[in-house]
């Protein structure tokens, strides 16, 4: 069903880029210094890769099945990680940190919101992939009615304030059902990975492809 909700919105978006979307976040009650981050990552992909990169992603990986959190705990994992990081620095995808830093102990939902407000206005004003905005996210689904609607109503937010153009559109999915979602939770972790532990080399491969809001 999600696969073909997806199928029928990559043929209305036709040749246009696609934002791919994921997240990661710490709160002020998790980290010694009590600095609170919540960072919404975008890898831009254009349609006509979409084949060969997911076709790329499964061989690297060795399946079907990739958590970037699950695997770090492991040497074979990171290293699949460093190889996966390595093949996104060697394309010409856009990656987009939207970061929100805070010592107020706002919520984490405030940050997200934050975070995706800022990004969706940065991808529909300045082009960054073959000259053309986005019109379509795709954003891994969250666990929990409630959770992907508040994700949806960010959206509506974000036409209403003509933060993106009215005929833009959220989806939210799983990784399995789209693989390509695979490279923001890759991006995602080796910011935490910097922004926690100041470790950058997971970041180091594709950083000639960043841009942080």
């Amino acid at each position: 069903m999600m696969r073909e909700k997806l199928k029928k919105a990559y043929e209305q978006n036709g040749s246009l880029p696609v934002a791919f979307l994921d997240e990661t976040y710490r709160t002020a009650e998790e980290a010694e210094d009590g600095l609170a981050f919540y960072v919404v990552t975008a890898i831009l992909i254009r349609p006509a890769h979409f084949e060969s990169i997911r076709g790329d992603l499964q061989e690297i990986v060795g399946g079907r099945y990739w958590y970037t959190t699950e695997n770090l705990v492991t040497e074979q994992g990171r290293n699949i990680a460093r190889e996966m990081s390595a093949y996104l620095g060697e394309g010409d995808e856009p990656c987009v940190f939207s970061i929100n830093m805070s010592t107020d102990r706002e919520d984490a939902e405030t940050l997200r919101e934050k975070c995706l407000l800022t990004l969706m206005k940065e991808l529909n004003s300045i082009p960054l992939l073959g000259k053309h905005c986005v019109d379509l996210f795709v954003l891994e689904a969250r666990r929990g009615k409630t959770l992907r609607a508040r994700d949806q109503k960010t959206m509506s937010e974000a036409r209403r304030k003509q933060l993106v153009r009215r005929s833009a559109q959220l989806l939210q999915v799983s990784p399995s059902d789209e693989n390509l979602l695979w490279l923001p939770d890759l991006a995602s972790s080796a910011m935490r990975q910097k922004l926690s532990h100041g470790n950058t080399e997971y970041l180091e491969a594709f950083k000639h492809n960043v841009r942080e809001l």
